[in-house]
């Protein structure tokens, strides 16, 4: 009876990747298409050594790119060249380690660390890939796949579109559509992340080349994420993003 969907935070993984590079775009750390990192199998970072997923060496990528690949090596060095506070600011305006308002017993915030206690070298390194100490729920994940496919706000989530009158079939209550917070971030800087969630499905070097579709588009963005407890290796398997149909527009997380 554990609703998983609202009430389970676990580790996002390199679906949250889409808000480290905003992060980087806005503080100027990541100008577009411009800024390269390379993409080593792996870098040491403060005295320990931080892998990529793929033993292959990447040559230098832009945002697009290291999004369609899912490079974690690049992304380490998006972090510690963005810093903690401006990943924790971004994700915080997409809703993340923040209780989503919905009318249930037990809704999980999930966890953005704070700044001051997480801008080491190994700490960025994990907030980059979001592993550590970063949590997220299914629901706020897929919330913030909305406002990434609009660009402007994060949606309030709602469990009743509308009550009817059992009896005539009249609309008693209407429950439309609200903004739970603007994300007041340059439309550019979004249209690059979302060239490279395209990419993630459509293009040939993509992780989730299996969910193309000629219709409706899809955009997506994949993840891993581990975690151990009481000593044994824990993992799950994320895809995010959103459908880009006229009617409906969906959302959507499979974890």
């Amino acid at each position: 009876l554990f609703d998983r969907a609202v009430a389970g935070a676990y580790p996002p993984g390199s679906t949250f990747k889409p808000f480290v590079a905003l992060a980087g775009m806005e503080a100027g750390t990541i100008i577009g298409k411009d800024t390269l990192f390379p993409g080593p199998p792996g870098l040491s970072i403060d005295g320990r050594y931080f892998k990529n997923w793929s033993s292959d060496s990447f040559g230098p990528m832009d945002v697009c790119y290291a999004l369609v690949t899912s490079c974690n090596t690049w992304f380490y060095q998006a972090a510690l060249n963005t810093g903690a506070g401006p990943i924790a600011n971004v994700s915080a305006r997409f809703g993340l380690g923040i209780a989503p308002l919905l009318p249930l017993p037990s809704v999980a915030q999930g966890n953005i660390p704070k700044p001051e206690t997480y801008g080491d070298p190994r700490s960025l390194a994990n907030f980059a890939i979001g592993q550590g100490q970063v949590l997220t729920s299914p629901v706020q994940m897929a919330l913030a796949m909305a406002a990434l496919a609009n660009g402007e706000f994060v949606p309030q989530p709602r469990l009743i579109r509308e009550t009817v009158d059992p009896n005539i079939g009249t609309t008693i209550l209407r429950n439309p559509p609200r903004q739970a917070s603007r994300l007041g971030l340059r439309s550019e800087d979004i249209n690059l992340v979302r060239d490279g969630m395209w990419g993630v499905v459509n293009y040939s070097g993509g992780t989730a080349g299996r969910a193309a579709m000629r219709n409706p588009v899809v955009y997506g963005k994949t993840g891993t994420s581990q975690w151990s407890v009481g000593g044994q290796l824990r993992s799950l398997a994320w895809f995010t993003g959103w459908v880009d149909a006229e009617n409906p527009r969906i959302a959507f997380v499979a974890m």
